[in-house]
């Protein structure tokens, strides 16, 4: 049966619903339901991905080939620890530390705007260095959007996981861990508020670029909102532990 090709309007009013999807799932992320990161990945491959049958919804209507916001702290090689230049380590009172999206604050600051990339760079730059696991592990927005989406229930749940991405999510293999009053608590699950984070620069980039593709507000800076279990010992001393890659002292 013959396919109707969808009109240049047609196109747009289908960015504008999937930079809405975008805003609403990094809305409901901020407010605590950190597993909607799964259908920012999801929205963020519909906008990137191109396949031997589609092309990406970005690429249809010419602008993916622009330059993205990169808020990313550059790796350095001779680094030691774990990289993960999407995200912080926030310390709230009462609570677990926990990696929160690099563009998250407290208040609302003032605006401030990050350095551009082509997208090539954007999209395949390494974003994490995972030092703690068998060997280092190198992830690119690219492999976070796609491992998330397409295996670990953005799109689709996979009966298994690839090994190098498994053992990021699950297993610990950035190294960081929690300590309170001398025990452990494993920071797991970093691909989460990478995704958000992601999800920040695309909506910083798209609105300077095309704001009438907008139809509602979307803030310069993620608004904070406490993450982390909570600690039932006020008086617990609290730290972080970070693994230094392997066969180093």
């Amino acid at each position: 049966m013959a396919r109707i090709k969808q009109s240049k309007k047609d196109l747009e009013q289908q960015l504008k619903h999937q930079i809405g999807f975008l805003i609403a799932s990094c809305q409901s992320y901020d407010l605590g339901k950190y597993p909607e990161a799964k259908r920012i990945a999801t929205i963020l491959r519909t906008l990137f991905h191109r396949t031997r049958t589609c092309n990406p919804l970005l690429g249809q209507v010419q602008l993916k080939n622009i330059h993205w916001f990169n808020s990313a702290a550059p790796f350095d090689p001779k680094n030691l620890v774990s990289h993960i230049g999407l995200t912080s380590i926030r310390f709230t009172s009462g609570r677990l530390p926990c990696l929160i999206p690099k563009g998250a604050k407290e208040k609302e600051p003032e605006r401030r705007e990050y350095p551009t990339l082509d997208f090539n760079q954007w999209w395949s730059r390494p974003v994490v260095v995972a030092v703690a696991g068998a060997e280092i592990r190198y992830f690119s927005r690219q492999n976070l959007v796609l491992n998330v989406a397409e295996t670990d229930g953005g799109t689709h749940v996979d009966e298994g996981l690839d090994e190098v991405y498994n053992e990021l999510s699950r297993q610990n293999g950035l190294g960081l861990n929690a300590i309170v009053n001398g025990k452990k608590y494993p920071l797991l699950y970093p691909e989460l508020p990478c995704l958000r984070q992601i999800g920040h620069e695309v909506l910083l980039t798209l609105k300077k670029k095309s704001p009438h593709l907008f139809e509602e507000t979307y803030a310069d800076e993620i608004v904070f909102v406490p993450s982390g279990q909570e600690i039932d010992d006020p008086s617990a001393k609290i730290g972080i532990e970070i693994n230094i890659r392997k066969g180093h002292a």
